[in-house]
Order: structure tokens, then C-alpha cells, then sequence
């Protein structure tokens, strides 16, 4: 049985990527969370655990990275850390943020949207204030004499 459900997640992780890297033009950037070590770090219940334990998110993402290399599009990863917590618009990181699974909203500023939504912005500004730090031009200033 394990082996009939392992090939099944195999194939929808195939297909789910397969979508994924097609949706997406060449020279784009798609960025992920950083999960690597996840499930040492999560403090779950039992019943949740066994449930993170069945994620195939690493394989989904090897896929992923395969199949948009292949059609030119370049992945990144980002830190995980507060990415659902985090307000997009004002930066308040709070538990009290996320009232549900599904829903944010902040308490400090009262920015409403879907959880998903707000930290997808969170996933971007993060990778883009990554490659900001990352990519620092050298300029030269004539006046100084550097």
C-alpha cells in the first residue's frame, strides 16, 4: 500500500510541477521557502507530525527546479521565518495575525487578505531584498577619487 500511495504522490507532484513551469515565461524567477530541516524544526502534535512527515515537498521541488531550468526560468529560495506571520503591508510580525488558517489580518495597521496571499508578498519582498543585498553594484565617484 505504501508503495501504491508513494507512486501517487509521485505523479501528482509531476503534474502539479509540470503546470507550475509551464505558467511561467522564461527569464521569470520563482522563489520558494527555504524548508530544508522543517520537520526537526516544527513543533507539532503527534497527529500533525505524521501529516508533515507525508509532505513531498522536496521532491516537488526538485521537480519544479528541473522543469523550469529546462524552459529557462531560474528558482530561488527565501527563509521560512515569519513569512505567514508577517503583515506585507506595515511589517508587524505577530501569531495573532493569522486568526485562521485562511485568513490575515494584521493588528497593528488592520490590513486584510488571505493568509496565502499576504505571504506570497512576503516570499517576493524577501527574495527580492536577498538579491538587492546580494547583487550591491560598485560605484565609482569621480569627485572622491574611488
Amino acid at each position: 500500500m505504501s508503495g501504491r500511495q508513494r507512486r501517487f504522490r509521485k505523479d501528482c507532484d509531476h503534474v502539479l510541477s509540470k503546470r507550475l513551469a509551464r505558467s511561467v515565461s522564461s527569464g521569470a524567477t520563482l522563489v520558494f521557502e527555504d524548508l530544508t530541516n522543517i520537520r526537526g524544526r516544527a513543533k507539532m502534535r503527534k497527529v500533525q507530525r505524521r501529516r508533515l512527515h507525508g509532505w513531498s515537498f522536496q521532491q516537488f521541488q526538485a521537480f519544479v527546479i528541473y522543469k523550469t531550468e529546462a524552459r529557462g526560468v531560474s528558482v530561488g529560495f527565501v527563509d521560512p521565518r515569519y513569512t505567514s506571520q508577517k503583515c506585507s503591508q506595515c511589517g508587524h510580525i505577530e501569531r495573532g495575525n493569522r486568526p485562521s488558517q485562511a485568513e490575515f489580518r494584521c493588528k497593528k495597521c488592520e490590513y486584510e487578505c488571505h493568509a496565502d496571499y499576504n505571504a506570497a508578498i512576503n516570499i517576493r519582498e524577501d527574495f527580492l531584498k536577498l538579491r538587492a543585498a546580494v547583487n550591491q553594484p560598485i560605484v565609482v565617484c569621480p569627485e572622491m577619487g574611488t
